[in-house]
């Protein structure tokens, strides 16, 4: 998913990934500090960690007051190979975490399959061409979403 738009991209995509960060999560933030649960969070993605999208992800989280290892656990599975998805996708789901950041059209498409209950946070470069949504302000029975139209947006979805 690396790019070479300019800066106006990454902050865009920063925007949008902090929108779907925000759409999943910020309920939970009051609640994460009241009750000192410790969230969990999946991820399936072919890329490295330190993917950029990645990376501003997890910088929004700790800026909603989600820190890893003290009130969030992330059960991270990089550089997966496609033949290796949908096991891996039913994996994540059996530890049922609160929600699952799947990286790439066909990562979503796996995530998917494997759950109809569980929110994901898809991040692909054209969700609605993909079919992964049918509009990304209210979806009907398609995930719901909400991002950017620009390429690597990151979208918070959700199975209706």
């Amino acid at each position: 998913m690396t790019t070479l738009l300019g800066p106006a991209a990454a902050s865009s995509r920063r925007a949008v990934l902090a929108a779907g960060a925000a759409t999943l999560l910020v309920s939970s933030v009051g609640r994460a500090q009241q009750a000192r649960r410790t969230y969990r969070i999946g991820v399936i993605s072919p890329t490295l960690r330190r993917e950029p999208s990645l990376d501003a992800f997890f910088d929004e989280l700790r800026r909603l007051g989600f820190i890893d290892s003290a009130n969030l656990s992330v059960d991270g599975r990089f550089e997966v190979g496609t033949e290796d998805l949908d096991a891996v996708a039913t994996d994540v789901v059996k530890q049922a975490p609160d929600a699952i950041v799947c990286i790439g059209t066909v990562v979503v498409r796996a995530g998917q399959r494997a759950t109809a209950t569980i929110p994901i946070v898809a991040g692909g470069y054209d969700l609605l061409g993909s079919k992964l949504v049918s509009r990304l302000r209210t979806p009907k029975a398609t995930p719901r979403a909400s991002a950017s139209s620009r390429p690597n947006s990151m979208a918070s979805a959700r199975k209706s």
